[in-house]
């Protein structure tokens, strides 16, 4: 299993950068990024992880290798529960599959309020480059937050009518792109006007995946 500093070391040379290279677009210098690549630093500030994962084009979560079996035990009374709400499309749009239970999470994911986040499972492997088939996300939900904000590279929840699929989000001037991050090519791109969009909705953002074992 892949450590943090594994993942950094692997999604910088997948994007051909050097470690001054990266060093430079994150504002760190060379030496900070080879220390991270080493394991050598505990703990890694939180802007750091969200630039970095910004221009690695992958979740924060999962380039703190936080998506596999080998994570520090969480204790019982560090974890949060939060409304199950089903399966979401890793794929073409479709309707969600609702079980309505609760699951737990680390207590420490959870920036607002926990009624202001739900858990998905992901159907299917449009995104398993970041979210395998069969994981589960965390979801800050937009309906409950005042202002809901999303970046270029973040994963979000869409709807479209009464179906739903979970997609890397990545905007410009004139349009909206719903990305795909998979091994396999069959995925395509979405691509919409910015004032075609208005019929559908983003509803989400995920900031934190996991396995249920």
């Amino acid at each position: 299993m892949e450590t943090m500093g594994d993942r950094i070391k692997r999604l910088r040379n997948e994007n051909n950068l050097t470690q001054e290279e990266l060093g430079n677009r994150v504002g760190l210098k060379r030496a900070a990024i080879n220390k991270y690549e080493k394991g050598n630093v505990e703990n890694m500030k939180r802007s750091v992880i969200e630039k970095m994962s910004s221009v690695l084009e992958v979740s924060p979560s999962y380039l703190m290798a936080l998506d596999g079996p080998n994570n520090i035990p969480i204790e019982a009374d560090s974890e949060v529960p939060l409304p199950y709400l089903g399966t979401v499309a890793a794929g073409l749009f479709e309707e969600s599959v609702s079980d309505y239970d609760t699951m737990k999470v680390p207590a420490n994911i959870i920036k607002e309020e926990p009624e202001d986040y739900y858990i998905l499972k992901a159907n299917g492997d449009s995104m398993n480059k970041i979210i395998a088939n069969g994981h589960y996300v965390v979801v800050q939900d937009f309906s409950k937050t005042s202002n809901p904000v999303f970046t270029s590279n973040d994963i979000v929840i869409v709807k479209n009518g009464s179906e739903f699929t979970m997609k890397k989000v990545r905007r410009t001037d004139t349009m909206i792109h719903l990305e795909p991050c998979s091994f396999i090519d069959e995925f395509k791109t979405q691509s919409y006007p910015i004032d075609d969009f208005n019929d559908l909705q983003i509803i989400g953002k995920v900031i934190y995946s996991f396995k249920q074992f």
